[in-house]
């Protein structure tokens, strides 16, 4: 008796090329994460961080000690410098300051998440 296994075989590609664009199209779609744009403000009047006392400090340029002075001062010492350009994440971390500059290095906005 003769039992064919063709039934239960592994299922190919018709081509190279197929698999090829089967596997981009999977690649493609797990990448198209927006990059170069600054991510959402928590709700307004959503102080989660703790950035409200240092909002003084928007219009300033950004150096290495005001970037200290921002890591002791927010409470989870979490501060993420987002510029122009730059990929970011899209998730919220409530506890985190977003400290926003332009081209210049200038401060434009501090929130969190």
């Amino acid at each position: 008796m003769r039992v064919s296994l063709s039934a239960f075989s592994t299922p190919t590609f018709a081509t190279p090329t197929l698999a090829i664009l089967a596997l981009a199209t999977l690649l493609l779609t797990a990448c198209s994460g927006k990059s170069g744009e600054t991510p959402p403000p928590m709700p307004a009047g959503s102080d989660t961080c703790g950035v409200s006392a240092l909002q003084a400090h928007v219009g300033e340029a950004l150096d290495v000690t005001l970037m200290q002075f921002f890591e002791a001062a927010v409470p989870s010492h979490r501060v993420r410098v987002l510029k122009p350009g730059t990929a970011a994440t899209d998730d919220v971390v409530p506890e985190r300051a977003n400290i926003t500059t332009d081209d210049k290095n200038i401060i434009t906005a501090i929130t969190c998440g």
